[in-house]
């Protein structure tokens, strides 16, 4: 009998322990997502909607307008390929007819930094981006919403809150409602350092026959430095959102170059001023000749005899730009240089950070219309952003065995009084649809004063003694499919904000997750992130957008004579990079900046109406110093300008090849193609004329050659994967565009996977994958057997659970991962019992 029974139990207990393992190896059953929105509502919207008493129009808890079922259009979850619509984009001026009447609405103060607005007869009217597809302006026109701009099926409207409800229950609701989005400005010697004086004088290039856009704070009209030699003005348009229009009494206000030229030759009073001074020096950078009242100076921006258009994108009062009139002023400068027949450049020396960063908010999305693939003589230029040197990026993984700690810092010594001032600090966590997490926040003294569910949000704001803490969580219906939780801490009159280190947990499943401060609005300094697990992912929108070309910024001088007649000194090596810089790369892997150029010190153009800091003076009243990635994104779309003379149909990745194939890698930059804070390496103009002149086919030098990954760290994994970046060069650094050369990459460390493909002429990409195991690697590459002098390096980081094996999840010791014993152990009581029967 016991002979019998010995295998029958052993037989048993091998099949049990086979399910055991298969159970223990299967994936988990995926999250449970809440079902999406029928229209997605943009964070702060949703914030503000689940704080609010509930409206007579909406019978409904606001906050659930998120999240009903809905039924959607299928869209791919990878990252879409833009594709571009028909050149229908239309640019409106506002209508004299008054605003759509609604029920006066109560307005939280608290909400007046996180957008902007208007109030008209007591009621709020909000500035907002809709993606309508396929809705015209008239349609929404006749649903109360007033339509400025439109392109690739995204428009820039005015609504007052209660449109929202008329727009969810119409016919054909739209996709996606976003409340439009502060952007903040961006802020001789240069132009050598990229080679601009010689190809003037081997190209005979100056610039004119192009128009040159700047979207930012206005232009000093009168400065000599935009006039023609017989006194007229070189701007061919103004756009003033600070002034009303004649016709209308509400903002923008147009003039056109006969006005512009009238005022200059009668001496009369220009209504449109630069009180900032901002664009007005962006503008000298781009497309100043130089000229002062005291005569000509060494201060002559890239293309000194291109055309102007201007638009001055702050409204009065406002010391930001707003993305949905950033859309209606790409559309004018579009639609006028297209009715001059000419090409332009647009430059954007302005950002912000709310958003995935992946280049597919609604303004991004819109403004694909105006640049790229096929589109000759229409380039954006877009400053790479000022927080390269701030903690605003968390980025890391979520794991139920390890959860996230992020450590927030509020800076001061005495908790943030609303008395004194509002304190307000906006975080958006970003993930793949599919995440699934539940946030504990502690003040600094400890205190848990919120646990917040898997994927809930609160419906009411929570006060408390330490500051008042608002949370919204949505999921992007908008390819590709993302998750975002907004964290909204700010201080109220009965709860003031403490200051310190505040510790937010997030429990469950993100693989990665991504974390910006988005907003931060503190009396005396800005939040920041201690000790974030990585660097990098800091580029500002637009600037991750794929349409435009993001630039950087590196030192451009040491010393200048101020108005004082003394020497100025700064101790920063010439050609290194500006701390400030954003970095690269952006969060679906692609490379941000494009490539770097001058913004440190640099000197141009100032505005009459502006009293630079007396350090910064110059020995001419006309010019002073300033920096920021607001003055290196101007040198290249002057650059381009120039470039667009010699050839009028370089679409904008013809451009940004040229200018990535030409620039150049030198000790400062580290010689590594790409780098996440250079880019691509400096911009080199001559070179860049020299790569369109002539098709080098002459031997690749390993010691010109650029040679690179995108990722400088990846998590140990098995699975993660980066780009490796190679341009053969010959000995005058021109780029080769053979198709003979044999390429061969190695790795110490990971695999590389090939062979390597060309995804533009000229720069050739692969693929390297993470090992199981942390480890540092060293890449190499081989050019037609020559081995590159740049050896880049890569760091394989510690998983936060060690590396994942066959795909089997980590095992759980939870009293569930017992049961196959359980089983075993009731199988042999049965067996007992029935024996003893």
């Amino acid at each position: 009998m016991y002979r019998l029974l010995f295998p029958l139990l052993l037989y048993r207990l091998l099949f049990l322990l086979l399910l055991f393992c298969l159970w223990a190896c299967s994936p988990p059953p995926p999250a449970r997502i809440t079902p999406s929105a029928h229209v997605s509502l943009d964070s702060r919207l949703t914030l503000w909607l689940s704080q609010r008493p509930s409206l007579p129009s909406l019978q409904n808890p606001p906050i659930r307008l998120s999240f009903s079922p809905i039924h959607r259009p299928k869209h791919p979850t990878s990252s879409p390929q833009i594709q571009k619509p028909p050149p229908t984009s239309t640019f409106l001026l506002p209508s004299a007819s008054s605003l759509f009447p609604s029920t006066p609405l109560s307005f939280p103060a608290w909400l007046a930094p996180l957008t902007h607005y208007q109030v008209i007869e007591n009621v709020p009217i909000f500035r907002v981006l809709l993606d309508a597809t396929p809705q015209t302006h008239q349609e929404l026109q006749a649903q109360g919403i007033e339509v400025s701009a439109q392109s690739n099926g995204v428009f820039a409207a005015w609504m007052p809150l209660s449109a929202i409800d008329t727009l969810l229950h119409s016919s054909d609701p739209p996709r996606a409602i976003a409340l439009s989005e502060p952007l903040k400005p961006h802020l001789n010697v240069s132009a050598p350092l990229i080679g601009v004086p010689q190809s003037r004088v081997t190209y005979g290039l100056d610039g004119r026959g192009v128009i040159i856009g700047v979207i930012d704070s206005g232009l000093d009209l009168r400065h000599p430095a935009f006039r023609r030699f017989d006194g007229s003005s070189r701007v061919l348009a103004v756009l003033d959102y600070s002034l009303p229009a004649v016709e209308s009494k509400r903002p923008p206000r147009l003039f056109l170059k006969p006005e512009i030229d009238q005022a200059l030759q009668n001496n009369t009073p220009l209504l449109h001023q630069d009180t900032s001074g901002h664009g007005t020096h962006v503008a000298g950078i781009a497309a100043g000749n130089g000229k002062s009242k005291e005569g000509d100076s060494p201060y002559v921006g890239m293309a000194p005899r291109a055309d102007l258009v201007i638009v001055k994108a702050l409204r009065d009062g406002q010391g930001e730009f707003d993305s949905g009139d950033l859309l209606e002023s790409v559309a004018f400068v579009h639609q006028f240089a297209k009715l001059s027949r000419k090409p332009y450049v647009i430059n954007l020396s302005l950002g912000g950070h709310q958003g995935p960063h992946d280049g597919s908010t609604l303004l991004e999305r819109a403004m694909a219309a105006y640049a790229g693939s096929k589109l000759p003589g229409q380039i954006l230029v877009a400053s790479a952003g000022n927080e390269g040197d701030r903690s605003i990026y968390w980025g890391g993984w979520a794991h139920p065995e390890a959860p996230a700690r992020i450590k927030l810092v509020i800076p001061g010594q005495q908790p943030l009084s609303a008395e004194k001032a509002p304190a307000r600090v906006l975080l958006e966590c970003w993930s793949d649809a599919q995440a699934s997490l539940a946030f504990s926040i502690r003040a600094p003294n400890g205190q848990e004063i919120a646990r917040i569910e898997a994927n809930q949000g609160t419906e009411t704001p929570i006060v408390s003694d330490v500051g008042t803490l608002a949370v919204s969580t949505r999921t992007d219906g908008t390819p590709p499919t993302r998750r975002l939780w907004a964290l909204l801490l700010s201080n109220s009159p009965s709860s003031p904000l403490a200051t310190g280190t505040w510790t937010i947990e997030a429990q469950g499943t993100a693989h990665p997750l991504h974390i910006w401060i988005a907003q931060t609005r503190l009396p005396e300094s800005s939040a920041f992130f201690l000790d974030p697990p990585t660097t990098g992912y800091t580029i500002a929108m637009p600037g991750s957008a794929a349409s435009v070309i993001t630039v950087g910024s590196y030192n451009a001088r040491t010393a200048w004579q101020n108005a004082e007649g003394q020497l100025a000194q700064e101790s920063i090596p010439t050609g290194t990079l500006s701390s400030f810089s954003s970095q690269g790369p952006t969060p679906d892997g692609r490379p941000k900046p494009d490539l770097s150029a001058p913004g440190m010190y640099i000197a141009s153009t100032t505005s009459s109406t502006q009293t630079p800091p007396l350090r910064a003076q110059l020995d001419t009243p006309a010019y002073h110093i300033s920096q920021g990635t607001s003055q290196a994104a101007p040198h290249v779309a002057g650059a381009i300008a120039l470039l667009l003379q010699q050839s009028p149909q370089l679409d904008l990745e013809q451009v940004r090849n040229l200018l990535i194939r030409s620039a150049r890698a030198d000790t400062t930059t580290t010689q590594q193609l790409y780098h996440p804070l250079w880019g691509f390496g400096k911009i080199d103009l001559l070179r860049a004329l020299q790569t369109l002149q002539k098709q080098s086919a002459t031997a690749p030098d390993p010691n010109t050659s650029s040679f690179g990954v995108l990722h400088p760290q990846l998590p140990a994994d098995g699975r993660s994967e980066t780009t490796i970046f190679l341009i053969p060069k010959d000995r005058d650094g021109v780029a080769i565009t053979r198709d003979d050369l044999l390429i061969r990459v190695e790795s110490t460390h990971g695999e590389v996977l090939g062979p390597p493909r060309g995804a533009s002429e000229g720069i050739y990409q692969l693929r390297l994958r993470a090992p199981h195991t942390p480890a540092q690697a060293t890449l190499r590459a081989w050019i037609n057997g020559n081995l590159l002098e740049t050896q880049p390096t890569l760091l394989f980081r510690p998983y936060p659970n060690g590396p994942w094996l066959s795909g089997c999840q980590p095992f759980s010791s939870s009293p569930l991962s017992l049961w196959p014993f359980f089983c075993l152990f009731f199988l042999l009581f049965l067996r007992k019992k029935k024996h003893r029967t």
